[in-house]
């Protein structure tokens, strides 16, 4: 209680303005970025929202925010709308996510930010599975590098492989990174023994989150669990080629694509499924591994990326081989089999170490990682 009182105190006679630089709230990560921004209020700061699309709430919301002139923010009219925020807010700090981040971190430095964050999601693997050119993604990921090198403070990254990705790929210092696992509300639909026989797979529909693969293997293993569907939620540049592939397999009684659904929708379907299933080849971290954690639905996922720092066998999932139809086959069986156990694990794990709960931890651990 000292210590928040001392940051309080500190902060009232600074009056500090912060910047959090993402896309508008309804979705997991952007909703996380929010929560960040309520953590920061209540330190003393006072939160300017720089949104990355053109937003026109519903309802008057109760927080400062203005949105980038254009869709992607990297042009003339970008430049000096930033600079003119700069100047009439003097920020102590910013936090840039996706298309804004190359923009604040550069502006920021010349403009007087003195503390530039960038928050990294996304591992190298994953970018340039789903690339089309890779020669020209090397030469950006390079551009990127030299950003982060000479023009962010600290790179905040969602997971411990996140952060190693970075060392390895954009050649960071493991000082200059502070790794804030992503956190999400929860979902607030009453929780429900009762489910649906179905499984659900969640994500963007593109070669490195593997639902080809997954198709591939259901496949094999259909007739074993007779009277379940698989649900793939979810859009992307794969959906067409996954919509031929089901036809092929002869999967349409049992895997049905869903496409892009809302928050809201997606918490729903969660709570009546008996499994989620990550079929991800690369992962950073994986919003919707905590969702359903969140909703008291077992994950089953691949033993990568952020996803290994999420799942404990065991208690709230297993890990399979995506290459190996049988351990897919072995690891829903093996859930099913105890799936009261594992869904009761889910809702305290997330609990514990997932929730808007732990919010206010994360922000005091940027707030201790700023330059004075």
């Amino acid at each position: 209680m000292q210590y928040l009182s001392f940051h309080l105190i500190h902060l009232y006679k600074l009056k500090n303005h912060i910047f959090i630089c993402c896309s508008p709230p309804g979705k997991s990560s952007p909703n996380f970025n929010f929560a960040l921004g309520e953590g920061f209020s209540k330190l003393g700061y006072n939160v300017i929202y720089i949104i990355d699309q053109s937003w026109k709430p519903i309802e008057k919301q109760n927080f400062t925010y203005y949105t980038w002139p254009s869709k992607r923010p990297t042009k003339l009219e970008d430049i000096i709308f930033y600079w003119k925020l700069c100047r009439k807010y003097k920020p102590r700090f910013s936090i840039a996510n996706f298309s804004s981040v190359n923009i604040t971190l550069i502006l920021g430095y010349f403009f007087g930010v003195k503390n530039r964050f960038a928050f990294v999601r996304t591992l190298y693997e994953q970018l340039y599975i789903d690339s089309n050119n890779k020669f020209k993604f090397k030469l950006f990921n390079l551009r990127k590098s030299l950003i982060y090198k000479f023009f962010a403070s600290k790179i905040l990254a969602n997971s411990l492989e996140t952060k190693k990705n970075l060392i390895e790929h954009n050649f960071i210092n493991d000082k200059n990174i502070l790794v804030i696992s992503n956190l999400i509300k929860g979902n607030e639909i009453k929780y429900n023994k009762i489910r649906k026989n179905q499984f659900v797979c969640i994500g963007r529909l593109s070669d490195s989150k593997g639902q080809s693969i997954l198709l591939e293997n259901f496949s094999k293993i259909k007739n074993n669990f007779i009277g379940y569907k698989l649900l793939l939620i979810g859009n992307g540049e794969n959906y067409n080629n996954l919509l031929i592939k089901i036809k092929e397999l002869n999967l349409e009684d049992f895997v049905f694509l869903m496409g892009s659904l809302s928050i809201d929708k997606v918490y729903k379907i969660l709570a009546e499924s008996k499994i989620h299933i990550s079929s991800s080849i690369s992962e950073a971290f994986g919003f919707v591994n905590i969702e359903a954690m969140s909703s008291g639905t077992p994950i089953l996922g691949p033993n990568i990326g952020g996803i290994k720092n999420i799942i404990i066998p065991g208690e709230n999932g297993e890990f399979y081989d995506i290459d190996n139809h049988m351990s897919l086959d072995k690891c829903l069986k093996f859930i099913l089999n105890d799936w009261e156990k594992y869904s009761e694990s889910c809702v305290k794990i997330f609990k514990e170490s997932f929730s808007f709960e732990s919010i206010n931890i994360r922000c005091l651990k940027i707030v201790d990682n700023l330059k004075n």
